[in-house]
């Protein structure tokens, strides 16, 4: 019976691997399905032989769990792709959730855990005391299940949030802290005239505050979000305006053309009833310089279209060249602002790479096609000097102020269409190479 309290009682360390994994499961770098196996076997043994070391040795459950902790936040790290600080948050929140249901339940059962001689001789809580603990943390899971299921994972997933991680996980791990620090040695402690009862509601405002705190960062994120959605649609419009703009005046200059054709066929004929030859061939190469009217269609999607022509505006007064192969229909088969978003990124990120090197390697290919009715590629290739190196992320570094936003803002919208994005460099040429499928 004794070996069986103290399993219940470090069986918590599974909730608190199920709390940390729930925010990042969709960044993990192995399947969720082989994750929780190998957690889960990994703990299993861990738990069986902690049972066992405190049951023959008399050690507090507290003692193994501390390290056991830290180790497991190490395995932790490594199978998850999101920055560290974004990491440590979600760890910290696990441990938070999981610390407030050990100290409400010590509170809780302080009276039961008086009689308990063994955990005031550093043995484990009562049978009765190890169920509540659980039923107490899984409850207060269940409470969070939104939060950790889709807020958190929205708010790691946005790319203006990225620097706050590395203050925000403080939070939880101080609440942590203080809810491990706090936790008494003796009951009796608890028992002492309202503490038990002052405890059992100031202890609920840990646990509000964080939820608080997370839902207000989740809205100011998403109102940032939506703003940045405005303010990319307003950059399109911009565009496509720019782009009917030059399209008016090329339906003017061809209706000029067309004006004036008739005057050109008489002096035309003219020449030619003189049989001025010499006339007639300089009359002609003036007008082969008129009707030269620079306007070309990239794409037949008008969006898409518009993007395309605008960076090939900027490549040009940059003397960089871009070659374009759009094979893409007028409907796409995903959200025309999300291509275009991860169009206008990859050109404007290409055109920043290629911009002071030499004028050989000022160059950019960009190749797209519908490959099925639900499937679209996208492949943009420019040359590189120097180094790329990769974070955690598998993105490029960037030693720029506010550097990499655009590439994580693609990562993100890779995801969302379940499709799948691959970097490589060869004979320094660097290439991103897109899938989007049309279901989100």
């Amino acid at each position: 019976m004794i070996l069986l309290r103290y399993f219940l009682e470090y069986s918590v360390i599974f909730l608190i691997v199920i709390f940390a994994v729930l925010p990042v499961r969709n960044d993990l770098k192995f399947s969720e399905l082989k994750i929780y196996i190998f957690f889960g076997i990994i703990l299993f043994i861990f738990v069986i032989s902690s049972a066992l070391t405190s049951y023959l040795y008399a050690i507090r459950p507290r003692k193994i769990l501390i390290p056991g902790i830290i180790i497991l936040f190490g395995l932790y790290v490594y199978a998850v792709k999101i920055n560290f600080f974004g990491k440590l948050f979600c760890y910290c929140y696990a441990l938070l959730l999981c610390a407030f249901g050990y100290f409400y339940t010590i509170t809780l059962m302080a009276s039961t855990e008086l009689k308990n001689n063994l955990w005031i001789l550093k043995g484990p809580l009562t049978l009765n005391s190890c169920l509540v603990n659980l039923g107490m943390t899984i409850f207060i899971g269940l409470i969070f299940f939104s939060t950790l299921n889709k807020k958190i994972p929205e708010l790691i997933h946005f790319e203006h949030t990225r620097n706050i991680w590395k203050i925000s996980f403080l939070m939880p791990l101080t609440m942590s802290l203080i809810m491990s620090w706090s936790t008494p040695k003796y009951p009796v402690v608890m028992l002492i005239g309202r503490v038990r009862i002052v405890t059992l509601v100031i202890i609920w405002f840990m646990p509000l505050m964080m939820l608080i705190f997370t839902h207000s960062m989740y809205e100011i994120s998403k109102n940032l979000a939506k703003n940045l959605k405005l303010q990319q649609e307003n950059t399109f419009l911009n565009i496509e305006s720019h782009r009917y703009g030059e399209l008016r005046k090329h339906i003017d200059e061809v209706r000029a053309l067309r004006h004036d054709f008739r005057q050109h066929l008489l002096v035309i004929n003219n020449f030619l009833d003189s049989n001025d030859i010499k006339k007639l061939r300089e009359y002609l190469g003036q007008l082969t310089d008129i009707s030269a009217l620079k306007f070309k269609n990239y794409c037949a999607n008008k969006a898409i279209d518009a993007i395309a022509a605008y960076y090939y505006d900027m490549a040009e007064k940059n003397n960089i060249e871009i070659d374009y192969k759009f094979n893409l229909p007028e409907n796409l088969p995903i959200n025309e602002a999300d291509y275009c978003l991860i169009l206008g990124n990859l050109l404007e990120n290409a055109l920043r790479a290629v911009k002071d090197l030499s004028a050989e390697q000022k160059f950019i290919k960009v190749i797209s096609q519908v490959m099925s009715n639900s499937m679209l590629g996208i492949i943009v290739d420019n040359p590189f000097n120097g180094q790329i190196i990769l974070n955690e992320n598998g993105l490029p570094k960037s030693e720029r102020k506010n550097g990499g936003i655009g590439l994580i803002s693609i990562s993100n919208t890779v995801k969302r269409y379940r499709g799948f994005m691959n970097l490589k460099t060869e004979n320094n040429i660097f290439s991103v190479e897109i899938i989007l499928y049309s279901s989100v």
